[in-house]
């Protein structure tokens, strides 16, 4: 059968040869579709989810045994039971624990399912129903929760950690927000990114702080919790995340000012740390009574 030019094979040819090459060529515009860049990006936020709960653990663990939360499980366990706050602080904290649980583990199906998977299968399906309707109502109230927790605090027992704990819940609650209107839009790289800071942040503000709290209390004679280190090394590790997922696949500079504001805020709030951190003296803090969240 003699040759002929058919362009509308030609055409579909071309088609399906630009669309095996989208596949196989690693992004280099700052997009998701590489599989290396999706490796990354799922391996760290995974690794951050995990350690995030292995932080919480200790605290869990004795409420389990005791019924009380302990911002640093460390005074349980060292004989120093002091209490850890009011009873609505701990009621509270109840809730804002179960929901923020559930929501990190959430969260982390939804790196999974939005990172691998057809359009049209089950785990597109479930990370879509998830995102529309089950993140932000379980976000909602564990936010509220933790801010109400620690108003009490305030107000009762001149707890300062509410100038810091009110606004990092905020702006969870704000990537989070933003995260799901990228998502209605289309905007999927976008919602990538503010979906990773929200897990970044959640961490740095629960679990991963605890982790560095867990770490740094051997070297302290007082609530290592009561200082700003366990802040600095939580904050310095999401930055460092954050760092290695964006910059390689080039998501950080004018083109994106969101990343770019939010690695500077990172950094300044590294900073304000690092010199409250060289401040701190146990000298002013003997024992444990003087702990946040503790009854005197």
């Amino acid at each position: 059968m003699p040759d002929t030019f058919d362009p509308v094979m030609m055409t579909s040819q071309q088609s399906l040869k630009a669309d095996f090459e989208l596949e196989i060529v690693p992004a280099s515009n700052g997009s998701m579709k590489d599989e290396i860049a999706k490796r990354r990006y799922g391996g760290i936020m995974v690794f951050w989810g995990v350690a995030t709960f292995l932080g919480l653990l200790p605290a869990i663990v004795v409420k389990m045994f005791t019924g009380r939360w302990y911002a640093n499980a460390w005074k349980y366990m060292s004989g120093q039971d002091v209490g850890a706050g009011s009873a609505p602080y701990q009621i509270m904290i109840t809730v804002h624990a179960v929901t923020g649980i559930v929501l990190l583990a959430l969260l982390l199906a939804q790196v999974v399912t939005g990172l691998w998977g057809d359009r049209d299968s089950r785990r597109k399906q479930f990370h879509r129903f998830v995102g529309a309707w089950l993140i932000l109502p379980i976000c909602v109230p564990s936010i509220a929760a933790m801010i109400a927790s620690q108003v009490t605090e305030a107000i009762t027992y001149g707890s300062t950690a509410v100038y810091l704990q009110v606004p990092a819940a905020l702006v969870i609650l704000a990537e989070i927000i933003f995260g799901v209107y990228c998502a209605k839009k289309k905007r999927i790289d976008e919602h990538k990114d503010m979906m990773m800071w929200a897990i970044l942040d959640m961490g740095s503000s629960g679990g991963i702080a605890r982790c560095c709290v867990y770490l740094l209390q051997p070297l302290f004679s007082c609530d290592v919790f009561k200082s700003e280190w366990p802040f600095v090394l939580a904050v310095t590790t999401a930055f460092i995340g954050a760092v290695s997922i964006l910059y390689p696949i080039g998501r950080i500079g004018r083109q994106y000012k969101i990343n770019s504001l939010l690695l500077a805020v990172h950094v300044l709030l590294g900073i304000f740390g690092l010199l409250s951190a060289f401040a701190f003296s146990c000298d002013d803090h003997m024992g444990f009574r003087n702990s946040t969240n503790s009854i005197p």
